[in-house]
């Protein structure tokens, strides 16, 4: 199955910066929460209380760390067995964080290798508010591959993409240019877009 999709207002996530944030690359796991299944994160950036934070830098994903081999995926059945996600930016710890991707900021996960995958420019867990004048992205180039460029698992999210703005996704099974659970604000004056591999 291979979709393609710009989400608003349905399912996502965002992020931001402070002085207990991990800064350069970090892991984390959260789980098991669903019968045999645990997220491991891996990414560039944690934000962990209401902060704000200023990128006008590159904030990119070293997936290196991750197995080569994520695992297989159950056909038919959603969030089956452990899950690895890649991020620029992880948002989990407190609600509130605003994040700033300035002109010429990048934020981005590009997963490869095989196996069952997630990548997002931005993971979010809590309720936060981005504001995008640079380039948010994630990428999977592995069969079973999901992608968003913003991706909020929460309640309570505002995105504005400026002029000249990118928020983007591209993946072999499933993509989406913003990914939210509900409660969403966006304002779009840039480009979201999101790419199914053939």
């Amino acid at each position: 199955m291979k979709r393609s999709v710009l989400e608003v207002g349905l399912t996502t996530a965002l992020c931001v910066l402070c002085a207990s944030s991990a800064l350069g690359s970090f892991s984390a796991t959260n789980g098991p929460y669903w019968p045999g299944e645990t997220d491991y994160y891996y990414g560039n950036t944690w934000i962990s209380n209401s902060v704000t934070l200023n990128n006008s830098g590159s904030m990119i994903c070293n997936t290196a760390t991750m197995p080569g081999d994520t695992g297989p995926i159950a056909p038919g059945v959603y969030r089956a067995g452990n899950f690895y996600w890649g991020m620029g930016v992880l948002d989990w710890g407190a609600d509130g964080a605003n994040i700033n991707n300035n002109s010429g900021g990048i934020m981005q996960s590009i997963v490869s290798g095989t196996g069952e995958a997630q990548a997002a420019g931005i993971l979010t867990l809590q309720s936060v508010t981005i504001n995008n004048s640079g380039l948010i992205a994630g990428e999977v180039t592995n069969n079973d591959g999901v992608a968003s460029g913003v991706n909020q698992s929460s309640s309570g999210v505002t995105v504005t993409n400026n002029a000249g703005a990118t928020i983007s996704a591209a993946a072999p099974y499933y993509a989406s240019g913003i990914q939210c659970a509900n409660n969403v604000t966006i304002v779009n004056n840039g480009t979201i877009k999101a790419v199914g591999y053939p």
